[in-house]
This record gives structure tokens, C-alpha cells and sequence, in this order.
């Protein structure tokens, strides 16, 4: 329910609607609500509660004014289940309505229309969402069959299809398999997602990352992604992704104000804060790169990746004692290079052939063997590699232009035309 009201509200209109990754840190909290909306820094609170009694369900809301904590309206809403979408369209145009939003004509349209949805085809829906925004091998797989059970329930259901291409494409994204196993999946799915729903920012956005990961059609995606964002400005992994590739684009500067409107509506999300810190790291802003990172572990201490990105972002700035303490991975490349600079290329040695060995007993992308070879000095190799990666669109590719680790193989001709066939290279 918190989803879809946040959902709703955005493409509403609402200026600025908080999302949910950021708003379900609070759940359950004591902390106060003036404390709590300091931090997520708004003014408007909506608080409610959900009742269900078989197919019968009562929504009541309240919005409050934070910085007071004064109540400035609250009511209950009352329906069947299998209206729940109506229920929120009521719910988010009384609240539009309460916050004097200038709301278009053509957005109380949006917000008056009711649609029907099988509530267990929903609730799939938000589950698959749930394990997706994990970013985990494990997370993500549960994602697709939470999305493909929703889609086997409605088969009109356009946000299981944009959910379906948004985890394939996150596996290959993720080196959990190789993009060449998932690309036509993603495509056809994000494609049927428009199809079902036009004016879905989801599914323009998973159409935007088909599009540059495995068709390399930049202009297109960004098209794609600019269509998303003027869909629902409020769609923070719009922006977030958006910005990723405005990077691998070689426009940082670009890139830092996407992702920064991504991190104003999703502000205690790790993966964004971290995701900050690395378009820092690509465009070479170190400095600021490892303040970016370390605020994002202030958000999650344990997050292996953060620290893995923070490891990498110090071997850039000559320190790889600190690297190795943040290094999570037992066969992280960063590691190879962190020995290398202190003089151990023995031990680098023993951690390539032990990567190398992953890679015959389960997956490992290209890309990453590369980078331990780059590190070792071993450039044909390593050009070999990313030729590999190349062909099966494997993970981490699309940073070549701009990931440091590589600076070393830049100067040859082969590494230049590989980037020209990437068509990273305007």
C-alpha cells in the first residue's frame, strides 16, 4: 500500500514524494515525527494503516504537518479488495487535493480513474519489488518468480513486466549471469510493459536500460529515460539509472545532478548514496568520492559492496593498505592490485588462478578477470577478456570509458576500438 500510494501521488503531481526504500527505515521506529522528517527533509507526513478482513479492506490516512506535528486531515476508506486500486485513487486525490497541489485536469483524470487488479497478482507484485531492491543473487531470483507468478495471475499487468525486465537486467548487471542469457527476456518484457501501459515510468525506464546495455543505442535511451522522468519526476530509480549512464557516457557532471535528484527522493537508500560515490569515483573526483561512500556505510556498516567500492576508490588515491581493510570479496580484483602496489605480486599471483578457477565452476563475468589482469600487467589478456565480455554483454562493460582500473590499456588501439564498437564513444 505504501508503494502504490507513493506511486500514485508522483504521477499525481505531488512535487516531491519520498521513496519508499527511505520511508520503511522508519517503520516500526520511536523515534518522533518532527525528528523523522528532518531527516528525510519534508514537511508532510502521511501515516496509516491497513485492515483486511478476507476480500474486504480499510484504508485510513492522516497528513500531518511535521515540524509541529499537528494533524491537518484524516479519514477511512472502506472496499473490496479487488478495488484496492480504486481505494488508493481516492486516497491520493484527497490528499492532493488537502495539500492544494495544482493537479492538472489531464493528472485528476489519471488519479480518477479505477482500475481492478487479482489482489493476489498485486501483492506478487510488491513482493517481487521487495527482494529486487535487495540487489542480491538470491533477492533477485525470488524477484522473478514473484513477478512471473503476478504475470501468470493478470497477464495485463504492466508493472510485472517492467519488474520482470527490471531483475533480468539487474542479473546481468550484477555478474550473476552472463546480459547474452537475459537480453532478449529483458527486451520483450519491458516492451510489453508499454504496451500494456504507455504512461508507465517503469517501463520506459527498463525499456531505457534494454536499450543501452544491449542494443548500445545511447540516443535512444536516453529518449527513453527523459520520457520516463516526464512521466513521474518523483520515480527515483529513473534518475538513479538515468545517471549511470550518463557517466559511462563520459558526462559526469551530468550524471552527479540525476543521480543527487535520486538521492533527494530516496535518501537512506545504500545503494544510491553509494552509487554517488561512484560516478565521483569515475570521473576521478577521489576525495569526494570516499566522503560519498563513507556516508553510505554511516547507512549500512555492513554493506560488503560499499566497501568494496570504497577499497577500489583508495588504490585510485595510493593508499592500499586502507584498500585491503575494506576489501569484502576473498578474490576481489582490488586485490590483486592492492598487492601489486605493495610490492607482493606473488600474492596477486595466487588470487588471479584462484579467480580464474571460480570461473570454471560457476559464472564470473569477463570484465572482472580482466581488471585482475590489468592490474598484473597481463594487457593482452586482459583485452582478450573484455572481447569476451563484448560478445555475452557481460556485466560492468558499459563503465570501460570511464573506469580508472582500465587507464592502463587505454593507449592501445585495440581498447579504443572496442569502445567504438561499445558505441560508448560519441
Amino acid at each position: 500500500m505504501t508503494e502504490a500510494l507513493i506511486t500514485r501521488l508522483s504521477e499525481a503531481g505531488v512535487p516531491k514524494v519520498i521513496s519508499r526504500t527511505s520511508v520503511m527505515r522508519f517503520r516500526g521506529v520511536t523515534r518522533s515525527l518532527p525528528e523523522i522528517a528532518r531527516e528525510l527533509h519534508v514537511n508532510g507526513v502521511l501515516e496509516g494503516a491497513v485492515l483486511r478482513s478476507g476480500d474486504r479492506v480499510r484504508i485510513t490516512a492522516q497528513l500531518i504537518y511535521a515540524p509541529s506535528d499537528t494533524h491537518l486531515w484524516a479519514k477511512s476508506y472502506e472496499g473490496d479488495l479487488r478495488d484496492v486500486l480504486t481505494l488508493q485513487s481516492e486516497v491520493a486525490q484527497a490528499i492532493a487535493n488537502e495539500i492544494k497541489t495544482k493537479v492538472s485536469p489531464g493528472q485528476q483524470a489519471y488519479l480518477a480513474v479505477a482500475h481492478t487488479v487479482n489482489p493476489e497478482a498485486y501483492e506478487l507484485y510488491l513482493k517481487g519489488r521487495y527482494e529486487w531492491n535487495k540487489r542480491t543473487a538470491e533477492g533477485l531470483k525470488k524477484s522473478l518468480e514473484y513477478f512471473q507468478q503476478a504475470i501468470g495471475l493478470d497477464p495485463t499487468y504492466a508493472l510485472a513486466y517492467s519488474g520482470l525486465a527490471d531483475s533480468y537486467i539487474t542479473l546481468a548487471n550484477n555478474s550473476v549471469v552472463p546480459g547474452i542469457e537475459v537480453d532478449r527476456k529483458a527486451k520483450l518484457a519491458a516492451q510489453r510493459a508499454i504496451e500494456l501501459n504507455p504512461a508507465s515510468a517503469e517501463a520506459h525506464t527498463s525499456l531505457a536500460m534494454v536499450l543501452f546495455d544491449y542494443d548500445r543505442d545511447w540516443q535512444a535511451a536516453q529518449k527513453e529515460f527523459q520520457t520516463a522522468i516526464k512521466l513521474n519526476a518523483n520515480y527515483a530509480n529513473a534518475h538513479h539509472w538515468y545517471a549511470f549512464r550518463l557517466a559511462e557516457m563520459g558526462q559526469n557532471e551530468e550524471a552527479l545532478a540525476e543521480i543527487q535528484k535520486a538521492q533527494k527522493l530516496d535518501p537512506l537508500s545504500v545503494r544510491v548514496n553509494a552509487n554517488v560515490a561512484l560516478i565521483l569515483y569515475e570521473g576521478r573526483q577521489y576525495d569526494r568520492a570516499i566522503i560519498e561512500a563513507r556516508k553510505a556505510l554511516d547507512l549500512e556498516p555492513n554493506d560488503a559492496a560499499t566497501h568494496d567500492r570504497l577499497g577500489d576508490i583508495y588504490l585510485q588515491k595510493g593508499m592500499p593498505k586502507e584498500a585491503l581493510a575494506e576489501f569484502r570479496e576473498a578474490f576481489h580484483p582490488g586485490r590483486i592490485h592492492a598487492y601489486v602496489a605493495l610490492g607482493n605480486r606473488s600474492e596477486g599471483l595466487r588470487i588471479l588462478n584462484k579467480l580464474k578457477q571460480e570461473s570454471r565452476e560457476h559464472y564470473v563475468s569477463p570484465w572482472e578477470i580482466a581488471r585482475a589482469c590489468t592490474a598484473l600487467g597481463q594487457n593482452e589478456d586482459a583485452l582478450a577478456l573484455l572481447e569476451k565480455g563484448f560478445e555475452t554483454y557481460s556485466g560492468g562493460m558499459d563503465r570501460l570509458r570511464v573506469d580508472p582500473e582500465f587507464d592502463p590499456l587505454r593507449p592501445d588501439p585495440r581498447f579504443q576500438d572496442l569502445l567504438r564498437r561499445m558505441r560508448l564513444l560519441q
